[in-house]
């Protein structure tokens, strides 16, 4: 009661002093007692559901921090995305134009390999051949030098069709091929050689040699042709000198073995290579 007193609990002790009897006063004070355990353990719930909420509450918040977070990736992944996309699209225009350009330049090297075509074929059929075969194997055409660079036959996914094989790179020594002589594979008569051309088209500066029973050799992309037509020539005499002229893309000698004025592969003369 003096608890009561100095808490001032007014409603408390009007409650007490409210009793009519002894009995009663114990029946009040023990109600009290229940009531105000009642009322801590509501405190106490109240109290556990109150840091329940502020735990949760944080937990929102935290989440939804982390929500803006992936939010913000997202949106950086997707602008990436995006500019990832504009690029490959952007890659595939000039992937486009580049097949356009080169459509372009194949069809033109197969005009001017036509027109080649068709002046050699004319050079043959103005030239009577020297007579019988002059005997013996070829010899190569470059000493010293044997990468092949493109073989004879169908190339560049069956566009194009090579002619002969293209002799380029160095030598033992390290040399590269260009303006390295270049020797008759075998004797014969000169029926085609000039030094003039024009740039980025056909051969370049080129000879051909009549061997006799419809062999002849052919020696492309020169960079200075030394023998003129009607000049006869023994085997390994220098007839020229390796260069690029014409359509080629380096320095290399283009060469063709052909029977009757029909291109044949080189293999069948060298077999080693």
């Amino acid at each position: 009661m003096r608890a009561m007193y100095l808490n001032d609990d007014a409603t408390t002790l009007g409650l007490v002093f409210g009793a009519d009897s002894y009995a009663d006063f114990l029946t009040r004070t023990e109600m009290l007692q229940r009531t105000s355990e009642h009322d801590k353990k509501m405190i106490d719930e109240m109290l556990d559901a109150k840091h329940a909420m502020e735990e949760a509450l944080a937990e929102i918040q935290e989440n939804k921090a982390q929500v803006e977070q992936d939010q913000s990736a997202l949106s950086d992944q997707k602008a990436n995305l995006n500019q990832k996309v504009q690029e490959v699209a952007k890659q595939e225009m000039q992937l486009a134009d580049l097949q356009k350009e080169f459509e372009a330049q194949k069809a033109q090297k197969l005009q001017e390999e036509k027109e080649a075509q068709a002046e050699i074929d004319r050079i043959y059929r103005e030239n009577e051949s020297i007579g019988d075969y002059v005997g013996g194997d070829f010899i190569w055409p470059v000493s010293g030098y044997r990468t092949i660079t493109s073989y004879y036959g169908w190339r560049f996914g069956g566009s194009d069709f090579h002619t002969g094989i293209d002799i380029a790179g160095r030598n033992s020594a390290g040399q590269a091929i260009f303006q390295k002589p270049i020797l008759a594979a075998n004797a014969g008569k000169v029926i085609y050689a000039s030094n003039s051309y024009t740039p980025g088209r056909g051969y370049g500066r080129y000879v051909i040699i009549d061997h006799g029973g419809g062999m002849s050799t052919l020696y492309g992309h020169q960079n200075q042709v030394y023998v003129s037509v009607g000049d006869y020539v023994e085997q390994g005499d220098v007839i020229g000198e390796v260069g690029t002229t014409g359509w080629s893309t380096g320095p290399h000698l283009h060469f063709e073995i052909r029977e009757n004025g029909k291109h044949v592969n080189p293999k069948k003369y060298f077999p080693g290579i």
